[in-house]
């Protein structure tokens, strides 16, 4: 538990040692080739924790190439430890936005390739657990051990199994959780961790009701099969 905390508030450290605000700028225009209209480009950037910068690194190609079938250029700094997209502000406002919170994902070392899948509308959620503005130990006053506690509770079953059983990716850093997949998934999850944190409720338990409400909509569903 001495271990898990030790870590816990390392990562809290490496966040608060890091610029994570993004930054926006619009650069020169250029010109549409179908119309000879001006396209004001629009670039946008957000720094990253050190610790991620070889996973990063690792992920970029995969990153920029998906990005480009969007009509998005990326480019990653290691020496300014920044990621920075850029594109017109003639594309879609609402791909704009997501390849902001896409920053955001990876910023919270969320895996590339579970990140990206925002941008073809996939759901997600990010929540604050410790003690930052509105974490769920501040807003209901959980103090560090018990906290420390209920995290561990929250990795017992892991929180791939989860996951699995929700059709969602779930990922941990620190005190910070995300989710992502299915609207109805993603809001169970909170409710799953917010029981968990708040209330000490192990998530195993939910986890069986889970398990046993999808034994019965396939039993049901084999007993409609025969009936047919």
């Amino acid at each position: 538990m001495e271990e898990m905390k030790n870590s816990t508030e390392a990562v809290e450290k490496k966040r608060n040692d890091v610029v994570g605000e993004s930054t926006e700028n619009c650069g020169p225009s250029l010109m549409d080739e179908d119309d000879d209209t001006a396209l004001e480009v629009i670039t946008f950037s957000r720094r990253f924790p050190k610790r991620i910068e070889s996973q990063l690194q690792k992920d970029w190609p995969m990153v920029k190439s998906r990005l480009k079938n969007y009509g998005i250029a990326c480019q990653l700094n290691l020496v300014k430890c920044s990621m920075t997209f850029s594109t017109t502000r003639t594309r879609d406002a609402d791909l704009i936005e997501k390849a902001r919170n896409l920053l955001r994902l990876f910023t919270l070392a969320v895996p590339a390739s579970q990140a990206i899948t925002i941008l073809k509308g996939r759901h997600w959620d990010v929540m604050k657990l410790g003690y930052q503005k509105d974490g769920l130990c501040s807003e209901f006053g959980i103090n560090k051990e018990k906290f420390h506690e209920r995290l561990k509770l929250l990795c017992h079953p892991s929180l791939k199994e989860i996951g699995d059983l929700l059709v969602s990716d779930i990922c941990i850093d620190g005190d910070i959780l995300v989710a992502l997949g299915p609207v109805i998934s993603v809001k169970g999850i909170r409710i799953i961790v917010k029981d968990c944190i708040v209330r000490g409720i192990p998530p195993a338990s939910r986890v069986k009701k889970v398990k046993d409400a999808k034994v019965r909509v396939q039993t049901m569903k084999r007993l409609e099969d025969l009936l047919l």
